[in-house]
């Protein structure tokens, strides 16, 4: 299975499903037919991947990775021993519920279908994600731990505050704005803990 995209086939193909369905607009038997094909081999994927999972293993296997967005945004996918198992079992439902509803439901059973179709993909994709984005924190402009300082500060919870402000002289510590700004946080977390005079 070297190099095949396992994890995407098994997360896109019932997607692709839902959008043959819905682009056809075909009778309800057809809606249904389609459901089932392509649940059935996403369920058979899923089983070949069970097959070739290595469980004397910890790491996460049949890893893909590829640049998406820019540098910040990648698209990351692979299995560790829970995952694999949650894949099996929504890819083991899924035809389940295709043919539970095969008689019961008679309305709008294209778009029962393919919404059951879509719900499978993205289940499989969030079990078998392992990035979506890639946090690239600027040090000369990190100003979300002074902002949640500042934050806690005005609430009145000086502890985190002091928090944060120890993250955020960690992030940038040689900036001479953030020497200056941990002075003065420092005070004013100081002057918080001071009871009041009323």
């Amino acid at each position: 299975m070297a190099g095949l995209p396992i994890l995407s086939i098994v997360t896109f193909l019932p997607m692709v499903g839902a959008l043959l369905i819905l682009v056809m607009r075909g009778s309800d038997q057809s809606a249904r037919n389609i459901a089932l094909v392509f649940t059935t081999v996403d369920f058979l994927l899923t089983l070949l991947l069970w097959a070739n999972f290595d469980t004397g293993t910890a790491a996460f296997q049949f890893v893909e990775s590829a640049a998406w967005l820019g540098p910040n945004i990648g698209y990351k996918m692979g299995v560790d021993g829970i995952s694999v198992l949650f894949l099996l079992l929504n890819s083991f439902i899924t035809p389940l519920v295709v043919i539970a509803g095969w008689t019961v439901i008679r309305e709008r059973v294209g778009q029962y279908m393919a919404a059951f179709l879509i719900m499978s993909g993205l289940l499989n994709g969030v079990f078998a994600a392992l990035e979506a984005f890639r946090a690239s924190i600027d040090p000369a402009d990190a100003r979300a731990p002074w902002l949640l300082t500042e934050m806690h500060l005005r609430l009145g919870r000086p502890d985190a505050a002091r928090s944060w402000l120890e993250r955020a002289a960690a992030i940038s510590p040689g900036d001479p704005r953030d020497r200056k700004s941990t002075r003065l946080n420092s005070s004013h977390m100081s002057e918080s803990r001071m009871p009041s005079s009323a």
